[in-house]
């Protein structure tokens, strides 16, 4: 009794191990799989790029370029709708104030050259009278004596809203022309997915979709593991656990002539549970049955 509860434990500490393990591995596929998955399937959700414009050779506009593949991993997707937008941090300087209302022209080129779209859109700065101007000079004075507030504006330019990139000519880099000569401190070119269906609930939602595609995945290659473990080692070792090569060998009986030669001789079969004395004279009697046999049959040739 002690040693049958032993080895049933034995089995059930086995078996809950391979089980174990088995779902460990598939945990990690799961996981491998969904990260191959998103990183194929979800774009870049924002791309950001600054910019540093140059003067034309006319003096009379700023030129900004940005290499779109000098970050592969954020790179436009074909067939994903983008939004894009220009950031302009400018200063509240009266040359700006004066310019008024200037344009900004983006190009979108493939990598031979070729220009694949082109967008326009027009910004200027919150208008400020003079006096009010004065006033926020004076009433932030101890501000901007010590560094605290600076006079500076952020301009938001939408500049496309529903962008799809050209599957045949795929945009290399953006040029962008500031029509005027605008004062800046820093422009920034951010481009941003809009996500719609499965994409959208996988970025929005990415740790409760990553837990659901994930627990989906471990289960169905766990079956897949679990299944084919046991069809393996069922054919290896057998349904009942036992290696094939362990299977008891035939004895002598089994291994004894067959067919019509058995049933003519009416051989006895010899069975090693026997004593000495019963196997020997189990053995005469067969020979004797033998030769009584080639005796008839040589009668009959006769």
């Amino acid at each position: 009794m002690y040693l049958w509860a032993v080895k049933k434990l034995y089995q059930v500490v086995r078996q809950s191990f391979v089980l174990s393990s088995l779902f460990a591995l598939s945990v990690l596929i799961g996981i491998f799989l969904y990260s191959l998955f998103y990183n194929w399937y979800l774009p870049t959700a924002r791309i950001k790029r600054y910019i540093d414009f140059g003067v034309s050779d006319t003096h009379q506009e700023l030129i900004g370029e940005v290499n779109l593949f000098d970050r592969p991993t954020e790179t436009l997707h074909y067939g994903q709708e983008y939004s894009i937008n220009l950031l302009l941090d400018l200063p509240e300087s009266d040359l700006n104030f004066d310019l008024g209302m200037f344009g900004v022209t983006l190009d979108a080129v493939d990598i031979d050259g070729r220009r694949t779209a082109t967008f326009k859109t027009m910004g200027t700065l919150v208008y400020k009278s003079f006096l009010l101007r004065c006033m926020t000079t004076l009433f932030y004075f101890p501000y901007y004596l010590f560094g605290r507030f600076e006079q500076r504006q952020t301009l938001y330019m939408p500049i496309k809203e529903n962008f799809v990139d050209n599957a045949y000519m795929p945009a290399y880099k953006i040029i962008i022309k500031i029509h005027g000569k605008v004062q800046y401190y820093s422009a920034l070119l951010n481009i941003e997915a809009k996500f719609t269906g499965l994409k959208y609930y996988i970025h929005t939602w990415f740790y409760l979709s990553f837990f659901l595609i994930t627990s989906w995945l471990t289960m169905i290659v766990f079956l897949i593991l679990v299944t084919s473990f046991y069809d393996v080692k069922s054919l290896i070792f057998g349904t009942n656990g036992k290696s094939i090569s362990n299977k008891p060998h035939k004895t002598l009986s089994e291994i004894s002539l067959t067919g019509k030669l058995d049933d003519k001789l009416k051989i006895k079969p010899i069975k090693l549970n026997k004593n000495k004395d019963d196997i020997n004279l189990r053995f005469k009697e067969n020979l004797i049955t033998f030769r009584e046999y080639l005796k008839s049959n040589k009668q009959s040739i006769d």
